[in-house]
């Protein structure tokens, strides 16, 4: 009977595992390969389980066990270890006992009846220490797939309220395509006139990919590029998904050509002819050009500047285009003479003489002379309406008149020529019969007829040169004396040892000759003048009290000045000293 139902139960569980329908559920401590599910329309599940682990779900009593028959006697579990002094302890699951399970007082009671007719998948459960579950309840498996929970630890609660179910997972959601191409914008660092480099800047409204020879943002938003000449083209950029967009970008406002300077000109004929006057240099450039300090810019391309005094030689100068680009210029002054010839325009009785005087000949009609110079000369008669055109070294033409009669008057001059002596400024005027232009140093009239100045000293064998409005000039000679408006002074003092009388001789001197009114003193004195005078004065009476005395000088313009003079002994030496 024994062999019976071990056939029995080996051909229930082989009919169950060809259905597909057998779970294998161990209550056992340990398991190996043999206790897997194979079936192929699940993956294997397996759990090490320790201890005894009985679930009552609602009612349900699962034993984790195959097919049971009612007739089968229980079999007892080889893995059970009984404690012989604890009689209490039961193990009642219809009559059948788990095999493999390790039970410590662990009571499982089912009320009501307990139909093992199906098949019963568990969870593995691993419970340590008591587990009692009670379910008040029939135990039905009639038939179907139970899948108990999972209960760990120690659980002591008979109410426990069933698991919710899982909800089922959100269908995946579908993949949409991106097929829209990226929104571009561009952008240029500056759109001026530049020498460059131009940083084209191309935005993206969306993530885009890396493009050679373009930096990429590192935000994958924008792509730069910078530009050393103007250039115009496309440029295709592609999102992250492979859509494109292509863009245009035009660059014209670079400009790295230097300026060129077309012409360089002189005002003396570029050199070619000899002048006098200042040179103006005129440099014109081939396209706009920035101002230079020290130059006229007319036109935003011609620079103009007049030079006086300047050697021959070769100059260069830089000049700048609107954005920096820089060139150099080479100019030359050549047949250059600041000094301008000599003009002199002679009044005589019946003719005017003027006598142009210069140290080269200015043309074939210049004639040198026994001092190495070449002279030009032209006679007008005295007749008011009689001209003469005559042209000028420097290429101009003047017309010349008879030239006016200027008569000198010298304030302090007497008829006779002689001069007297004046310590107030004198005046000279040039009185003129035709109105002249204004002179350099010297007022001019209201009537535009006289010249004329003051002076405060000597002036001898003065000339100037005096032009009227026609540029007819007359050289004026003068000269002035006996004028001196500046008071003399003391210049020096200094005393001589005791002679044998015991006497100590003072000198003093002044800066130009004069005359005192002290009879004390030797020398020119009153009514004569003279620039060195002594005194003696007893050494006593330095040594006891000194000596100081006021001097009153006056020169022969009648300027005078009072200076005191001190005489003493300083560390037994005598020694004179002057007051201003």
């Amino acid at each position: 009977m024994e062999n019976k139902k071990i056939i029995i139960i080996t051909v229930v569980l082989f009919l169950l595992a060809g259905t597909g329908t057998f779970v294998f559920a161990s209550n056992q401590g340990n398991f190996n390969e043999e206790d897997i599910d194979y079936r192929t329309d699940k993956d294997p599940t397996y759990e090490k389980v320790d201890g005894n682990n009985n679930n009552n779900v609602g009612g349900s009593n699962n034993n984790n066990q195959g097919t049971v028959d009612e007739d089968i006697p229980p079999i007892s579990n080889p893995g059970t270890t009984e404690d012989p002094n604890e009689t209490d302890n039961e193990n009642n699951s219809n009559g059948t006992t788990n095999p493999g399970n390790s039970s410590s007082s662990n009571n499982n009671t089912s009320n009501g009846s307990n139909n093992n007719g199906g098949n019963n998948s568990n969870n593995n459960n691993s419970n340590n220490g008591n587990n009692n579950n009670t379910s008040g309840g029939s135990n039905n498996n009639n038939g179907e797939n139970n899948s108990g929970n999972n209960n760990q630890g120690s659980t002591g609660d008979t109410n426990k309220p069933e698991d919710k179910p899982t909800k089922p997972e959100e269908p995946e959601k579908p993949v949409i395509k991106d097929t829209t191409p990226p929104v571009l914008k561009i952008k240029y660092n500056t759109t001026n006139a530049t020498k460059g480099p131009v940083i084209v800047t191309i935005e993206s409204n969306e993530p885009i990919k890396a493009l050679a020879d373009w930096s990429l943002a590192n935000d994958k938003l924008s792509i730069s590029k910078a530009f050393a000449n103007n250039e115009s083209g496309q440029v295709t950029v592609y999102d992250e998904a492979g859509n494109s967009s292509t863009i245009e970008y035009n660059i014209q406002n670079i400009d790295n050509v230097a300026p060129k300077a077309i012409k360089v000109e002189t005002s003396n004929n570029n050199g070619n002819k000899l002048t006098f006057r200042d040179i103006t240099v005129t440099i014109t450039a081939d396209k706009d050009i920035k101002p230079v300090a020290g130059w006229d810019l007319k036109d935003n391309r011609v620079l103009t500047k007049t030079f006086s005094n300047i050697p021959n030689a070769e100059y260069s100068l830089k000049i700048y285009d609107l954005v920096g680009n820089e060139a150099e210029v080479k100019y030359e002054i050549r047949n250059y003479d600041p000094t301008s010839p000599e003009v002199v325009v002679e009044k005589g009785e019946k003719e005017t003489t003027i006598t142009m005087t210069y140290k080269e000949p200015l043309d074939d009609t210049w004639t040198q002379n026994e001092n190495g110079e070449y002279t030009k000369i032209e006679v007008i008669p005295n007749n008011n309406d009689e001209t003469i055109a005559i042209t000028m070294p420097d290429g101009t033409v003047k017309v010349f008149e008879s030239a006016p009669i200027i008569t000198v008057y010298i304030s302090n001059k007497n008829p006779d020529g002689t001069y007297n002596r004046t310590n107030k400024p004198v005046e000279i005027r040039l009185e003129s019969t035709r109105e002249l232009q204004e002179l350099e140093g010297w007022e001019l009239s209201e009537d535009k007829k006289t010249l004329f100045k003051f002076v405060t000293e000597v002036q001898t064998n003065k000339e100037v040169i005096v032009y009227n409005l026609t540029g007819n000039s007359t050289k004026i000679k003068y000269s002035v004396k006996n004028v001196d408006i500046k008071a003399p002074e003391l210049s020096r003092i200094y005393t001589s040892t005791p002679d044998e009388n015991g006497l100590i001789t003072i000198t003093i001197t002044t800066s130009e000759s004069v005359s005192l009114d002290d009879m004390s003193w030797e020398g020119k004195r009153i009514g004569g003048y003279a620039s060195k005078f002594t005194k003696k004065i007893s050494e006593s009476t330095i040594k006891t009290a000194g000596y100081q005395e006021n001097i009153n000088i006056k020169d022969k313009c009648g300027n005078d000045t009072t200076q005191l003079i001190k005489v003493e002994y300083i560390n037994g030496t005598v020694t004179g000293t002057i007051i201003k």
